[in-house]
């Protein structure tokens, strides 16, 4: 069996700063699902998704965060009003947990 953990993020603060400083993190893939548009499947590139990700994250709050550690490998899930769900996945684990200081 594969070592699964999930962490739920409450910190709001703490992720907002993480975010914001993505791009200094080993960020291997981003996945958007936005159900109210057809844009986030028109997007290619890992840039283009992430553009597209921060300015959802910046006109809306979200409302779930949790982060899912699997195989050494870090996957931040943020979902925004049942509507949108953006997947980050990040090659460090160990350095975004220091980054948003869970415990676990």
């Amino acid at each position: 069996m594969e070592d699964l953990r999930i962490y739920p993020i409450k910190e709001v603060k703490k992720l907002k700063e993480f975010l914001e400083k993505v791009s200094d993190y080993k960020l291997l893939d981003i996945e958007i699902e936005n159900r109210a548009s057809l844009l986030d499947d028109m997007l290619e590139s890992k840039d283009e998704k992430l553009k597209y990700a921060m300015k959802k994250l910046e006109e809306n709050e979200i409302d779930e965060a949790k982060l899912v550690l699997k195989e050494g490998n870090a996957l931040l899930v943020l979902k925004i009003e049942d509507v949108i769900s953006i997947r980050l996945v990040f090659e460090d684990a160990h350095s975004v947990i220091q980054a948003l200081e869970i415990n676990g």
